[in-house]
């Protein structure tokens, strides 16, 4: 065997030993899996406690309100509102509520009413809630959790990456979208023929610039 062969077995074999000897976390940061970007449900809710009354007080009209807006900017699915069994005084402040929801913008397809058993001995809410969604990258370890001194991989860290896709997880408007929970919209036809009309006759179908650096449609 030749010299060159020896030391091409040698090679292979200490590649194959080396992978070996790599552990399950080691070869997940190695395959940045741990710097992915997930998304986490969350639920927000709103209990009003003064609903015996029939009707919302002012403070509880701007709560609702408030919760609304909420919803109307980062809320998915169904706002539900969920009123005591028998009280009939709960799902006449329904009504208000649903107002306040209109008002806001939630369709009424987007408000699912009912009620709940509640406790014998405990104070009996109004309860609305909706989901949300956050965007967020776990497993990445804090800079000073590093042993500096530890030198014996030339593999990256395990924080490699991560602030740049933390920073981009904050950035994401709709997280929700990263699971496809939003359709798209309908396209602009009238665009589209636009463009394939200046496609046809050989014309440039960018959008001009303006001087503050927008764009119009041409």
């Amino acid at each position: 065997m030749s010299n060159f062969k020896a030391l091409a077995l040698l090679g292979a074999s200490l590649v194959a030993v080396s992978a070996c000897g790599h552990s399950p976390e080691s070869i997940a940061v190695a395959n940045g899996d741990h710097r992915e970007i997930q998304v986490k449900e969350q639920t927000h809710y709103l209990e009003l406690t003064n609903v015996e009354v029939g009707h919302l007080t002012t403070a509880d009209r701007a709560r609702v309100a408030e919760f609304a807006s909420i919803f109307a900017n980062d809320g998915y699915g169904p706002i539900t509102v969920s009123a005591p069994e028998g009280s009939r005084a709960a799902f006449g402040v329904v009504t208000s509520i649903r107002s306040i929801l209109s008002q806001a913008g939630v369709l009424p397809a987007n408000i699912a009413v009912g009620d709940y058993v509640p406790n014998a001995n405990d104070e009996a809410p109004l309860i609305m809630a909706f989901k949300t969604y956050e965007a967020h990258v776990p497993g990445c370890s804090k800079v000073n959790e590093h042993d500096w001194t530890k030198l014996s991989s030339n593999s990256s860290l395990p924080s490699f990456g991560c602030a740049v896709n933390e920073n981009i997880a904050m950035m994401i408007a709709k997280p929700g979208d990263l699971l496809g929970e939003r359709e798209l919209g309908p396209g602009d036809s009238s665009r589209q023929l636009t463009v394939y009309e200046k496609y046809r006759l050989g014309e440039n179908t960018a959008s001009s610039r303006e001087a503050d650096g927008g764009s119009t449609q041409n």
